[in-house]
């Protein structure tokens, strides 16, 4: 069986309170909520450590549920996978055999990202998928130093920067098992599920909020 799991915390560095910034009048974490709930997974469950007063209004499906988790998983210091360790732990979702982790900080990720990413898991022989983005190609790189900017670090190599992709940490979907015996949710060799570069922003700071406002009102996804 397959859950989703949206983990957030109360504390970030960045942007305080970062979960619940509004973008066009909705809070973030309420993006990966909808799309969650818009999608085919059949279990859905958002963990954090805010009141349940505060995050119970932003769900709208009886499929997701609210699991608080005490201040100590939550913490700057952890990955965000912690929340797995708690509610495994917990008895809360040892009886499911694949983890579809959703990052709450990937607003413009819709209910067909997910849908598509698990087609593509399901699909694959890989134990792990991750969600990526083509990487523009880099042609040149300069390193500016004594006033002046020195000879180029990498040369530009078509062949190879057309297979090139990076991670945005949108969706990530494994096996438990390998995560508790591992330690780890992807290994050297997970599927790629690609996304549009502009689906990819992944809010980290201010700017990204405001760039994400002005895709939203430009028309870009779905509010």
């Amino acid at each position: 069986m397959v859950v989703g799991v949206i983990p957030a915390r109360a504390g970030s560095v960045t942007i305080p309170n970062k979960a619940l910034k509004e973008i066009c009048g909705i809070p973030l974490l309420q993006f990966t909520i909808r799309a969650a709930e818009k999608s085919l997974l059949k279990k859905v469950i958002v963990t954090a450590d805010y009141p349940e007063d505060v995050i119970n209004p932003l769900i709208n499906d009886d499929k997701v549920i609210y699991v608080r988790r005490p201040e100590e998983y939550c913490r700057n210091d952890q990955p965000s996978t912690i929340a797995l360790n708690y509610m495994y732990d917990k008895g809360i979702i040892e009886n499911y055999d694949i983890i579809c982790l959703l990052q709450p900080t990937s607003p413009l990720r819709g209910a067909y990202d997910i849908n598509m990413a698990l087609l593509t898991y399901f699909l694959s022989t890989n134990d792990s998928l991750v969600s990526v983005f083509k990487t523009p190609p880099i042609k040149k790189m300069y390193m500016q130093g004594a006033g002046k900017i020195s000879s180029d670090l990498t040369g530009f190599n078509k062949d190879v920067d057309e297979m090139l992709y990076t991670r945005n940490g949108a969706i990530y979907i494994f096996t438990m098992h390998n995560y508790l015996e591992r330690g780890i949710i992807f290994d050297g060799y997970p599927e790629f599920y690609v996304m549009e570069s502009y689906k990819s922003i992944d809010v980290d700071t201010f700017e990204d909020l405001k760039h994400v406002e002005l895709l939203i009102k430009g028309g870009v996804g779905n509010v």
